[in-house]
């Protein structure tokens, strides 16, 4: 896999540009409207730019030409969304350095599945925060891609059943039957984070006692079960 991109950024008005230190096209750059869509043809520039338009739905178009991202969103841009869009760029080449597969029809599908939940508000309520879980989401998945470059539909369905699996919450205080959908946006937060730490090779263990703060409830585990 490749290198973290070096990014810096300025912005003028409803544009941002963002430059790495690593080439992006050669002497013709490409640009996409996000009206149009952003044609299925495996190339790095409409992989970046798809990054892009996932990040905000305001942000309608996008240019790639050398190291440079050129990005417009309609009333401007927040210092979070800045932010994210940093990241966008920054770990672009980490997983697709070498990894065809972040270019096929599963990954894609999946890849707008993430999006799909990311539109429904299924990470957080908060949109600062649901665009930054939605592209951790989209990270685990590019990572696993990678770790698993035969993985047939099946397997990505399953990769996908674990990011938003809730029966975690079965464990917690609160039975299924009584399950908010703040409880599944906090169980999804929590998937993302195990398979997170399962990823960089960490293996998470809970003893008797341990507690943890979710939601602003703090929660006790007592050997078998949370509770609060």
């Amino acid at each position: 896999m490749g290198q973290p991109i070096t990014v810096q950024r300025r912005v003028q008005g409803d544009m941002a540009v963002f430059s790495g230190d690593r080439s992006l096209t050669g002497q013709d750059g490409a640009r996409y409207y996000a009206a149009d869509g952003v044609p299925d043809n495996g190339k790095l520039t409409a992989d970046l730019a798809q990054r892009f338009f996932d990040l905000d739905p305001e942000i309608d178009y996008v240019y790639v030409a050398y190291n440079h991202v050129m990005a417009r969103r309609a009333g401007g841009w927040d210092e979070d969304l800045l932010d994210a869009a940093d990241q966008a760029l920054k770990r672009f080449f980490v997983f697709y350095d070498g990894a065809d597969v972040l270019g096929n029809s599963l990954h894609r599908t999946y890849t707008s599945a993430i999006t799909g939940l990311k539109t429904a508000k299924r990470f957080s309520r908060n949109k600062t925060e649901n665009i930054q879980f939605a592209a951790q989401a989209r990270n685990v998945l590019d990572a696993w891609a990678v770790q698993n470059p035969d993985a047939t539909e099946d397997d990505y369905q399953a990769f996908f059943d674990r990011i938003i699996d809730n029966s975690r919450m079965n464990t917690w205080s609160r039975g299924w039957f009584t399950r908010k959908a703040e409880e599944d946006r906090i169980s999804i937060r929590e998937n993302i984070e195990d398979i997170q730490k399962e990823l960089a090779g960490e293996t998470r263990k809970y003893n008797k006692g341990d507690t943890r703060i979710i939601g602003g409830v703090t929660y006790t585990f007592d050997g078998k079960v949370w509770s609060d």
